[in-house]
């Protein structure tokens, strides 16, 4: 991608942060990772349940296939009656040696910065 360029998002399903067991008391992934371990470029989840998070906490991975974990100490994300979101200001994915993403998620379309 290069700056402008656009790609369509798609939310996943929401998520549950952690699942306990409740005859072993093992805890595990909660329900709902499945469709976000496939780490389809431009899709994005809410997550609930995650620790220290006010109002649960966003999923992504980039157009560019990085995951990223949009913060609610940084961002803010606006949830539209079309299940799309727009996070503001922009989202940064920097992965090392993997690469980074730049740019911006607007009603669901993520757009290079």
């Amino acid at each position: 991608m290069s700056s402008g360029d656009v790609t369509q998002g798609k939310r996943l399903p929401d998520a549950t942060w952690t699942h306990t067991e409740r005859e072993t008391g093992v805890t595990t992934p909660g329900y709902g990772w499945d469709a976000f371990y496939e780490k389809t470029p431009g899709t994005f989840m809410k997550v609930s349940g995650v620790p220290n998070a006010v109002g649960g906490r966003w999923m992504v991975i980039s157009p560019n296939g990085l995951m990223g974990t949009i913060r609610d100490d940084v961002h803010t994300v606006t949830e539209h009656d079309d299940e799309t979101i727009t996070v503001s200001p922009s989202i940064l994915i920097n992965a090392g040696a993997a690469g980074e993403w730049h740019g911006f998620l607007e009603h669901g379309v993520w757009r290079e910065a």
